[in-house]
């Protein structure tokens, strides 16, 4: 059996399917089959928590029930929270049997994602290798055949130890990053032939050895022919390998090369900030030779710090700093006259007077600020649940400091926060609701009030006449709320504190415009800016000519509730807004429930954000 609230299903093989049963005046009842069909069944599926509906099975396919049958010619418009907010004949008005008592077969609880763990630790421990991090669906695991998570649970990056692999090296270059290139194999070096020698190899080949990526292929033995065997031809690399051996090749030591023809790389080149705030700025330097030295700023500009910057992995260049500003250097200054285009993938491919070529002296060290665009922490746990009885809400955020934004990088893409229902799966008591909104301080966003000179007569139109115990729907008898023309009104109540809400009933004015309040929207939270706070349900609807609609709003919390018309041109009247809670008291007596008139106040008792508005009748 399944149940939630007020509602449950009996009798079928699984908790989703079953005889639908509702809970009404102290004893649990049937539904009836007459005209009952798929958007009902969806609201009952809805309010189970039970995903959507399936089938309606007519009939007591379920069995019959017993007791009454609490509700008759059901009819949903398919997005009522609640089957108690459908249209029906009344509570026990019918005219069926027990044979008629109605089922639904309901297709489950959807699975839902946790929170993604930690990357692991890399793969490898030199080169370039994988890291992963999981997530599972079970947060809730599907049930009741609901639909699986969408999506994977497993995520894969890429990861750099920058330590070079042994069976690997570069040789006969000016720097480690580049050079003639050889593999250890079966006891001895080897090189490589650059028969279709690309930069898939390349890129290979230099992750193996720590590095980001390749820049240049050089081949015909650009870095001096080597000695001894050849020991891979016609190498053949997809570009994702994380070792040469892994890529197609004819066979260790089968090949028709000569060393003339040995293969050669150049790998990205060292480089590195120092002396900056952050990691993302500092005084240029470069690796050459066997040691770092700095960069002249004759010449430097933008387009070179774009180079240097997306060659330590940053987007773009935010600043170029001249004259040693974070501080000189010592030993060699490398490069001088710096010109790259912009688009050359390192700082060695652009144009420059040659290495150690200069007439620098270190108070011209050039420093350069690199934009680092935003990335997200990992999402923190989920709050807990907004309500302690129903349903409600918890959020869990996360910031985009992994890292912040800086020097005009990018934000992070998406949603600081996420929120997501959660059920208690405990029952909110009816028996002991009361109306919480009695007496208390109610707003407006603008109040319309009129005068009649010839008889004296005022009406205010105040926020508090909404909340005076009065019910009565006469405009004229001075009890009913009254906004200006206006953009979005609103009206709301401050209950105090914090309460745990059932139901908010809304008297409609009754002498005309009954269809001024169509639609609008209730809204409860803990926000003064009541219009920011969670929604019940969508948009609300009363029948022209009813007294008055109950709204369910079952398990929500908070200290204000609102009711807003969405519009740029609206007029909202309230008569009386009662707010029900299990565990609210009231603080106003009884006797003012029955009143048919409230005296009319000489001053508004509430605070409203807008003089009054009088207009004058004769």
């Amino acid at each position: 059996m399944s149940s939630f609230s007020d509602v449950r299903l009996v009798g079928g093989s699984s908790s989703s399917e079953g005889r639908v049963e509702v809970h009404h005046d102290g004893q649990w009842g049937t539904v009836c089959d007459d005209r009952f069909d798929m958007s009902d069944a969806n609201v009952v599926c809805r309010q189970l928590r039970l995903g959507s509906a399936v089938e309606v099975r007519g009939s007591a396919a379920f069995g019959e029930g017993e007791g009454p049958i609490w509700l008759d010619e059901v009819a949903c418009e398919g997005s009522e929270t609640d089957i108690e907010d459908c249209g029906h004949n009344g509570w026990g008005i019918e005219n069926c049997r027990h044979h008629e008592d109605v089922g639904v077969v309901c297709s489950g609880v959807d699975g839902g994602w946790t929170s993604w763990s930690p990357w692991s630790a890399c793969s490898v421990t030199c080169g370039v290798g994988e890291q992963t991090r999981d997530r599972s669906c079970t947060n809730p695991a599907p049930a009741h055949g609901g639909a699986d998570c969408d999506g994977q649970t497993q995520k894969t990056q890429t990861c750099y130890t920058m330590v070079s692999c042994p069976g690997i090296r570069l040789v006969g270059g000016s720097s480690f990053s580049e050079g003639r290139v050889e593999v250890y194999h079966d006891g001895q070096w080897g090189t490589v032939c650059d028969d279709n020698f690309d930069m898939n190899d390349a890129h290979v080949i230099c992750r193996q050895l720590g590095y980001v990526s390749a820049a240049e292929v050089r081949p015909k033995a650009a870095f001096g022919a080597g000695s001894g065997p050849i020991w891979l031809d016609e190498v053949a690399c997809e570009g994702s390998e994380t070792s040469i051996e892994h890529c197609g090749h004819r066979g260790w030591g089968i090949e028709d090369c000569w060393h003339s023809e040995d293969a050669g790389v150049v790998c990205s080149q060292s480089i590195r900030l120092v002396g900056g705030s952050s990691s993302s700025e500092g005084r240029v330097e470069v690796y050459h030779d066997g040691q770092w030295g700095t960069v002249c700023d004759d010449a430097f500009g933008t387009n070179d710090a774009h180079v240097v910057c997306r060659q330590l992995g940053y987007g773009s260049a935010f600043e170029v700093r001249t004259r040693a500003a974070f501080g000189e250097g010592s030993g060699q200054i490398w490069l001088d006259n710096v010109a790259c285009g912009g688009s050359e993938t390192s700082i060695e491919h652009c144009s420059h007077r040659g290495w150690g070529r200069e007439d620098c002296g270190h108070s011209e060290d050039v420093g350069v600020v690199c934009s680092v665009d935003g990335g997200w922490t990992d999402w923190s746990p989920w709050s807990a649940c907004s309500v302690t009885c129903g349903v409600g809400e918890q959020t869990r955020a996360r910031s985009c400091t992994n890292p912040a934004p800086a020097h005009g990088g990018a934000e992070c893409d998406g949603d600081a926060e996420e929120t997501q229902e959660c059920d208690t799966m405990v029952s909110c008591p009816d028996g002991a609701a009361v109306n919480i909104a009695r007496g208390k301080t109610a707003y407006q966003t603008s109040s319309q009030g009129y005068w009649i000179p010839t008889t004296g007569e005022v009406f205010s139109g105040e926020a508090g006449l909404a909340v005076d115990g009065n019910t009565n729907g006469n405009y004229s008898e001075n009890t009913c709320t009254q906004t200006k023309w206006e953009a979005n009104p609103a009206w709301w109540v401050d209950l105090g504190q914090s309460y745990v809400i059932n139901s908010v009933v809304i008297f409609n004015r009754l002498d005309c415009c009954s269809d001024r309040l169509n639609p609008f929207n209730i809204h409860i939270g803990g926000s003064g800016t009541v219009t920011s706070n969670p929604k019940c349900g969508g948009d609300h609807r009363i029948d022209l000519g009813q007294p008055s609609i109950s709204v369910s709003c079952r398990g929500m919390m908070g200290r204000y509730v609102g009711i807003r018309l969405i519009g740029s041109h609206r007029v909202m009247s309230l008569c009386e807004v009662q707010v029900f809670s299990p565990d609210g008291v009231s603080d106003v007596p009884d006797d003012r429930l029955n009143a048919s008139k409230v005296p009319i106040q000489t001053r508004p008792s509430v605070f409203m954000p807008s003089v009054p508005s009088w207009t004058f009748v004769n």
